[in-house]
């Protein structure tokens, strides 16, 4: 498991560069980006999620790592996500959770969640 810490690790440095090729070259080709719990697969595939990486509404993105955990299969990551508005100057700083399930060492799916605990829920039922 450390070898996947390791990838969804370095996804986040890559991001946070801006080098998204980098960021989603260890994501499975097959991937499934759920962006909120409750809404169905927003993204399918590394090369759609690679380009919904590319600032759209902000012009600063960067995701902070708190923490990151592995549960079974999965990792847990407690994060902020700070964002700067294109033309409204806007911040944001999220906190969130993300689940990231691991499969033929690739990160094969990510779920964003508010709250930890039901992060911690879905990686340890595996769903």
């Amino acid at each position: 498991m450390e070898r996947a810490l390791g990838l969804v690790r370095d996804g986040y440095e890559a991001f946070n560069r801006g080098d998204y090729d980098a960021a989603a070259k260890n994501l499975h080709p097959d991937v499934q980006w759920h962006r909120v719990a409750e809404v169905e697969t927003a993204l399918e595939g590394r090369d759609a999620v690679r380009e919904g990486m590319e600032p759209d509404v902000w012009q600063r993105q960067t995701i902070e790592v708190h923490r990151m955990e592995a549960i079974g299969e999965n990792i847990v990551v407690d994060t902020t996500f700070h964002a700067e508005g294109a033309g409204s100057g806007i911040e944001l700083h999220q906190e969130g959770f993300h689940v990231w399930r691991i499969k033929d060492g690739k990160a094969a799916e990510f779920r964003f969640f508010l709250k930890r605990d039901e992060a911690v829920a879905a990686a340890r039922s595996g769903e």
